[in-house]
């Protein structure tokens, strides 16, 4: 997001609380902020408000996007399996999402964003959140993906990618087991 607040697009006088645009473009993200000024003109150095507004290629407006997750990891599990691990915070305009699904490429190099590998239940207050794969198939470096999905089916805007390599070794066998009774 980069706001002009050098050249403002217009300037209001008191009592206006609506603003007509000229035609956005279509297929955009727009910005717009509000920063009160003084009646001698000294203004505000923060925005006292800032909307972000989505139109679609059609030019209709995008519901709300929920804010995409963050600061996501990834480390390998025994057996090809693997732990992922992320953070979420509610973004701009508050837009919760209902779940988290998880998606990957089976170590293909493109991701498919058609079937999650799981879901993880979005939760008011919590902050990290935690899945666990089975083992997954192919050997070499594996491409997961995390998007946050509002109850309405709107994504966030870009999901949270994250490389790992799975350990697909087993476990060393064992051997010398004893036992022994105990008095």
């Amino acid at each position: 997001m980069s706001l002009d607040y050098i050249s403002p697009f217009v300037r209001v006088g008191p009592g206006l609380t609506q603003v007509a645009t000229e035609a956005l473009d279509a297929g955009a993200v727009h910005w717009f902020a509000v920063r009160p000024v003084s009646a001698l003109g000294t203004e505000t150095p923060l925005a006292q408000d800032e909307v972000r507004l989505e139109t679609a290629a059609q030019g209709q407006r995008v519901p709300d996007r929920p804010a995409g997750v963050l600061a996501a990891g990834a480390r390998p599990l025994p057996l090809g399996a693997v732990q992922l691990q992320w953070q979420y915070r509610t973004g701009i305009g508050g837009v919760l999402p209902q779940t988290f699904r998880i998606f990957g490429d089976g170590g293909t190099g493109t991701i498919d964003y058609q079937s999650p590998l799981g879901q993880v239940d979005y939760q008011q207050g919590r902050t990290w959140y935690g899945w666990a794969s089975g083992p997954l198939a192919g050997s070499g470096e594996h491409q997961l993906a995390v998007r946050a999905v509002t109850a309405g089916g709107v994504w966030d805007e870009q999901p949270a990618v994250v490389r790992v390599t799975p350990d697909a070794t087993p476990p060393d066998h064992v051997d010398a087991l004893q036992a022994e009774t105990m008095p």
